[in-house]
């Protein structure tokens, strides 16, 4: 459970009996299930509404109409954890997107609990597919094949000491904007599997305390190095493959310090082309095994 103040959570359902229809972050298909997983009964099962869905900063809502139908997953709760299950999901879910409400599914014929989405035509687009997959946002798709992409045409070569008006910078300023591109889409992963109410710091520490960065790190990194924040020269982040925590803040203070002061050294941008080709397959890792299998 987060520290969030009750007041920015949403409110519990007024009938925790009844089961929950999921549509979006939290079905079984998603990265974020894990959160519920364990409280759910094994009499749960696939189910439909009418309804359309509309999307709002990468987020799905569902609106209840009789235009078409919304494809997800209907789950009972464990008797003894009905309470906790519903305050889990209202805690995870985001208040200002969202709100609790009774609906009479298409199939089957069942009343449940559902989160609909407040204003959901204000500030979305209508996307017309019955069901909602997070693997399909096209920043995982499109986004990072751009990545590789700019990972094959610029980050091949190393660089090397020259004078600044001989030095590459061409280069470096392409490598630079693919690595920030490439930390939107970890953080858009950490919202959909940590949950989208989360401060950007909190999920840089949710991702690197996951199981699954762990492993890819020490699948993916072979050195070890040390990188000074240009805001403040005694803090520093250290990347070592057996220290997952510190080396997620390490990849993150490389891309801070781009934000905060150009690069004036080759030895700069090596710091980034590498941190770029290592931090991209680490994350390809995780995408395979926990989000695109």
């Amino acid at each position: 459970m987060s520290g969030k103040s009750a007041h920015s959570s949403l409110d519990l359902p007024k009938r925790l009996n009844l089961p929950y229809f999921a549509y979006g972050l939290l079905k079984p298909t998603e990265i974020a299930h894990r959160q519920i997983k364990y409280l759910i009964k094994d009499d749960s099962c696939n189910a439909c509404v009418y309804g359309s869905l509309w999307v709002r900063d990468g987020l799905p809502l569902l609106k209840i109409d009789k235009g078409g139908r919304v494809f997800g997953y209907l789950m009972y709760f464990n008797d003894d954890k009905v309470r906790e299950a519903y305050t889990c999901i209202s805690l995870f879910e985001p208040k200002q997107h969202y709100y609790w409400k009774e609906i009479e599914l298409y199939e089957p014929k069942v009343i449940a609990n559902t989160l609909v989405g407040r204003c959901p035509e204000k500030a979305s687009i209508h996307i017309e597919v019955e069901q909602w997959n997070g693997r399909d946002d096209p920043v995982f798709t499109k986004g990072l094949s751009v990545v590789d992409e700019m990972l094959r045409n610029y980050a091949q070569e190393q660089f090397i000491s020259s004078p600044p008006d001989s030095f590459d910078w061409s280069r470096l300023f392409c490598l630079q904007m693919t690595y920030l591109f490439l930390w939107t889409a970890i953080e858009r992963y950490a919202a959909l599997s940590y949950g989208p109410k989360l401060g950007p710091m909190e999920k840089v520490k949710r991702f690197g305390n996951d199981p699954a960065f762990k492993h890819a790190l020490k699948r993916s990194v072979k050195r070890n190095d040390k990188v000074y924040d240009s805001r403040d020269p005694e803090a520093y982040g250290i990347l070592d493959p057996l220290r997952s925590t510190a080396s997620v803040q390490y990849y993150y203070l490389v891309r801070s310090n781009m934000s905060h002061r150009g690069k004036g050294a080759w030895k700069d941008g090596e710091i980034v082309r590498q941190s770029l080709i290592e931090l991209y397959e680490i994350f390809r890792i995780i995408l395979n095994e926990q989000m695109l299998s």
